[in-house]
Order: C-alpha cells, then structure tokens, then sequence
C-alpha cells in the first residue's frame, strides 16, 4: 500500500484563516510557543482527513474543537496516493472528505499516549489500526436477538403442548373400556336403533373428520399469513431500491434487474393472496359443512337418547373423548410443527454465531500477528501481547444488571459464571435449564443457579445475553530491570515510553502527533523516537509533529 501524504494545507476561516503552506514527504515539524495555533492545525488536518483516534474519547471532543476553531471556513489538503493526487474542501461539518483518505492516517493529541495506554479498547484500537481490514468483529445482533426471542416464545409453546398431549394414553384407555361397555349395551338394542346409532356415528366421524381439517387448516392459514408478512417487507424493500441513485454505466444492466425483483415480489403477494383466499373459501365449506352435520345427527342423538337413555349418556361420553383425541391428535401436528420450527431457528442461530466466532478467532489471530510484527520491530524491552477472549467486562456488567433485582445475593454468582462460562454457553444451559452443568462448571450450589436461571429466563434478557461477547485484551510489556512488567503498573512516563514507539513501527499511514515528547525525557527522545522517526522518513510516511522543543527533532 503506497504511504499518503499531504503536500499542501490551506485553512480558509478561523483562528488561522489565511494559513498556506507546502509539506514534505517524511517529517514534519511545526515548531512554535503555546497558543500560536500548532494543536488547531494539527487538528484541522485530522478533521479534514476525518482520521480515527487510538483514544476512544477523543473523537467527540475533536467535533467539537472543530466548529469552533473552523468556523464557517474551510480545510484545504492537496494529497498525494501513490500515483493518485487529489483534494480536499472540508467544512466544519466534515462535508467534503473522502472514505479513501480516512483509513490512511493517525491523529495523536496532547496526553492521548498515556490515555491509550491506560485503557483497554484504546490498545486494541490501536493494533487493528496498523490494517483498515481488523476491525472489530460484532455480533448480526438484530437478527440473533430476533432468533433467541421467538426461541422463547416456541418453547414456550412447545411446553404447554406437550403437557397437555401427555394426557392422550389415558384417555385411549378409557375410550377402550367405555367402548367395550357400549359393546354390551348395543346387544340388547334393537335393530332400528342399531342403524340410528351407527348412522349417528358415522355422521360423528365426519364431523370429527371436518374439525381436523379445520385445524389443518387454521395452521396453514397461519403459516401462508407469516409469508405475507415477509412478503410485504420484500416487497418494500424492492419498491424502495427502485429509487437507488445508480452510476450512468450501471443504469442499463441494473435498473432493470431491480424493476424484475420489485415485479416478482409483487407477483409473489398476488400468489399468497390467491392461496389464502382458497384456504379461506374452504374453511367456509368446511364451516358450512359442519352445521350441515351438526343438524342431521342432533335428530337422531335425541332419539337415541330418549330411547336408550344409559346408552345415550355412554355415547355421549364416548363422543366427548373421541372429540378430545382429535384435538390432541391437531395438539400434537401443531407440537410437530412447533418443534421443526424451533430446530430451524435454533440452527440458524447457531450458525450466526458460529460465523461471528469463526470472524472474531481470525481477528484474534491477525492480532496476533501485528503485535509479533509490532514486537519484533521494538527493542527486547518491549514487548505487545494479546490475549483471546479475555475481557468479560460486558458480560459481567450484563450479569449484574440482570440479577440486580433478582433477590439473590448476586455478587458471587456473577464472578463465578464470568469465569467458568462463555455467554454462549449460559445462554444454552438457560434455554435448556441445564442446571447441573453448570453447577459443576460454576462449583455453586444447583439451587441458586435454579434462581439465578428462573430470573435470567426471560425474552429480553436472552435477547441481550446472545448478543454479549467477550474481547481480547491487549497489553503493552516494559522489561524493567528482570521483571516484565504489565502497561496497566507502569508509571506515566512509562507508558508513554512504551506506547509512542509502538505507533511509530508503523510506516504505511500519515502519523498527526501533537507533542508527542511530553513527559518523555530527552534521552529516551533521542535514542528511540527520533530512530523510529528518520525510519519512518526512510520508507516515505508521512509524521507531522507539533513542538516546543525543535532541537529534539533537528537530528
């Protein structure tokens, strides 16, 4: 990747409207007192090129500087890429930069080396900016929390179905011994009243028949309603890709592509409507079909009753559990279909974050990889490390507002999963209530992981816990004396000492330091940062310093 430079600045309201000057590739020095402007240019270049900050706080900050340092004036850069020269007109608002010039430099502010070296995602930050491609890798939260709240409300489902389907055995054995009663009884029946009471069964079947069919249909009705819905978003979406701004090169190979889709999703809703439609002219037939029944055995149940009044209410009775089998017998379809569903949810899920685990492993990896290029190109004393997975900030600040209102003596428990239980493992063992897993996994007693399951088993909190993820930990190590010592224990001019030269292996990025010497001592400056700089300079990066002190950076 060719190094980006800047040749010319030009600032054209403000505090320095009016400032032109030419820059060189290598470094560059702006030397002057406090409160000449040195940190308002630095910063008006960085705005302009819309560059990231290794600290998290300071782009906000940045933001505002900038509308009150610019005013209603402009940023003027003439940058050089590789063979490329181009420039940017850049307000206070950021219009006018480019996506190409973003990724290509590094702002540093006054004690940011101190603030990036004191925090943990400020480190991380800065390792994945030696390359725009390792970036933080995150969760597709919205369709995973979706996933995880209608696994919820399936199990739930799924739950009261097979609790009340678990009832079938028992009433098959009572519809056998009232069958065989009414066996006994129809011997002494006359054969008038033998065909009235076969008829009636018969029409009883039927009707049997109709109400299954109706339930089939219910499902289906259901199901083909759910296609509508999703019909309906495609069918927006298409609608509004119509008005995609779209290259002149593109309009006639494109254009007509997303009219076909936004016409097939159209085509596709006019199929569903038809297919509803057909459900629901049958379901009237069936309706209609039912009263038609319904009407014709009721004669014939009243005779029977009146005429066998003990074998009547045994009929009766026999009907009644016959009508509950067949509507277990829908329970247990629906129970199919319901547990098909989940397994389908559940495996899309899986593969979600499967692919997540799989991104955040190759960002570990390449990590990895910068911080052994990093250390390599450092003295002996210093050493970048990183560490998988090994931030579960997050996830306990999850664990503590879940469980704040809990009841339990939470504290304990929270410290306890942290340690010995990924998110998404909790997340299964909630969902299955595999107590005891994690029990032992936890070493806490089964019966306050029972309450703590009981209050995280919520749709809300699991929604939250799936998109919960650990992060790696980046450390920057100082060799003092025989002990190797974490960045975290280091002293302020320590963690500067360590932290400026590790920014500075980095020679394919445009480096914007604003006096990068405070609370270094002019040693340190001389025998290491300024080495780092004239390498940078020989393999043509750009730095731009600002400084009070020039005869630091005159060698």
């Amino acid at each position: 990747m060719a190094a980006v430079w800047i040749s010319r600045v030009r600032v054209t309201g403000g505090f320095l409207a009016g400032f032109d000057s030419s820059l060189m590739p290598g470094l560059n020095v702006l030397i002057g007192p406090r409160g000449v402007g040195k940190t308002t240019l630095l910063e008006l270049i960085g705005h302009a090129l819309g560059t990231g900050r290794a600290s998290r706080d300071s782009e906000q900050q940045q933001r505002q500087r900038v509308r009150a340092m610019l005013g209603d004036g402009e940023v003027v850069l003439d940058v050089e890429d590789g063979e490329t020269t181009y420039r940017l007109v850049v307000d206070a608002d950021g219009a006018g930069r480019r996506l190409q010039a973003s990724g290509r430099a590094l702002m540093l502010g006054q004690n940011e080396l101190e603030a990036i070296a004191s925090d943990r995602e400020s480190r991380l930050r800065l390792i994945d900016f030696r390359s725009p491609s390792r970036a933080d890798v995150a969760l597709d939260d919205g369709e995973i929390q979706t996933l995880t709240t209608q696994l919820y409300s399936l199990r739930q489902q799924i739950d009261l179905l097979e609790e009340r389907t678990q009832t079938r055995p028992l009433l098959e054995a009572d519809l056998q011994v009232l069958e065989v009663e009414e066996a006994g009884l129809m011997v002494d029946a006359s054969a008038t009243m033998t065909v009235r009471r076969d008829t009636l069964r018969g029409l009883e079947d039927q009707l049997i028949a109709v109400q299954s069919e109706s339930a089939q249909a219910v499902e289906a009705i259901g199901r083909v309603q759910q296609l509508q819905q999703i019909q309906r978003d495609l069918s927006s979406a298409a609608a509004q890709s119509l008005g995609i701004s779209l290259a002149s090169a593109d309009q006639q190979r494109v254009r007509p592509l997303l009219t076909s889709v936004s016409t097939a999703a159209k085509a596709i809703g006019d199929d569903l409507g038809m297919v509803l439609g057909e459900l629901e002219r049958a379901q009237t037939a069936r309706a209609s079909r039912g009263v038609e029944i319904r009407s014709a055995a009721e004669p014939l149940r009243t005779q029977l009753d009146e005429a066998e009044k003990g074998l009547g209410e045994l009929t009766a009775r026999i009907r009644r559990v016959r009508t509950e089998l067949e509507q277990l017998q829908a329970e247990q379809a629906r129970l199919n279909s319901l547990r098909e569903q989940h397994s389908e949810f559940l495996d899309r899920r899986e593969r979600l974050l499967d692919r997540a685990e799989l991104a955040a492993e190759q960002l570990f990896n390449d990590r990895l990889e910068v911080a052994a290029e990093v250390s390599h190109n450092l003295s002996s004393r210093v050493t970048v490390m990183v560490e998988h997975l090994a931030d579960a900030t997050s996830f306990r600040d999850f664990l503590n507002l879940s469980l704040r209102q809990s009841g339990l003596r939470y504290a304990s428990i929270v410290e306890s999963i942290a340690k010995g239980v990924l998110p998404r493992q909790l997340l299964l063992m909630i969902e299955n209530f595999d107590i005891e897993t994690a029990a032992r996994v936890t070493e806490l007693p089964a019966d306050r992981i029972l309450r703590a399951f009981e209050h995280l088993n919520s749709p809300e909190i699991l929604a939250d816990l799936s998109a919960i993820q650990l992060g790696d930990v980046a450390d920057f190590m100082l060799m003092d004396g025989s002990m190797l010592k974490s960045v975290e224990s280091l002293s302020t001019g320590q963690k500067c000492a360590v932290t400026l030269p590790i920014l500075l292996t980095e020679h394919t990025r445009l480096l914007i330091l604003d006096q990068p010497e405070d609370h270094l001592d002019n040693a340190f400056l001389v025998d290491s940062v300024v080495v780092s700089l004239n390498k940078r300079s020989g393999a043509s990066a750009q730095t731009i310093i600002g400084t009070r002190i020039p005869f630091l950076y005159s060698s």
